[in-house]
């Protein structure tokens, strides 16, 4: 079994997608870009940013919600989330990981499925 961890509150700009869900100065964005893989693109713009100045999203059971992971029905992807450590925990045939950021779970969902993760809008 292959097992992978990421470290909280560390952010690389080349972990990062387009369309990956990030702060910015407390602000939620969604990445437009990473340029030369140091500075993050967060608009229709050319203006970037460095890595410094963007934090990740932990990932919580709202967050979940949010991805409407409650109503989901993958029979290869076996997910479940614990609350104490705040963790998703992905089980995938032998693969297991643990995901705590926001950017994270989005990546690693489209590692696994090939398809982009959907958000419900806030409500």
């Amino acid at each position: 079994m292959l097992l992978l961890m990421t470290k909280q509150n560390e952010m690389k700009a080349t972990e990062l997608r387009i369309g990956n869900l990030i702060y910015f100065m407390d602000e939620l964005i969604d990445v437009k870009g990473v340029d030369f893989g140091e500075k993050i693109r967060y608009d229709n713009t050319k203006r970037a940013q460095s890595q410094s100045h963007f934090n990740p999203i932990p990932l919580t059971e709202e967050w979940l919600k949010r991805c409407d992971w409650e109503n989901r029905k993958d029979k290869d992807l076996a997910v479940s989330f614990g609350l104490t450590s705040g963790k998703v925990h992905f089980v995938c045939g032998n693969y297991y990981t643990e995901c705590d950021t926001v950017h994270h779970f989005q990546n690693l969902y489209h590692a696994l499925t090939g398809q982009e993760l959907e958000l419900k809008s806030e409500q």
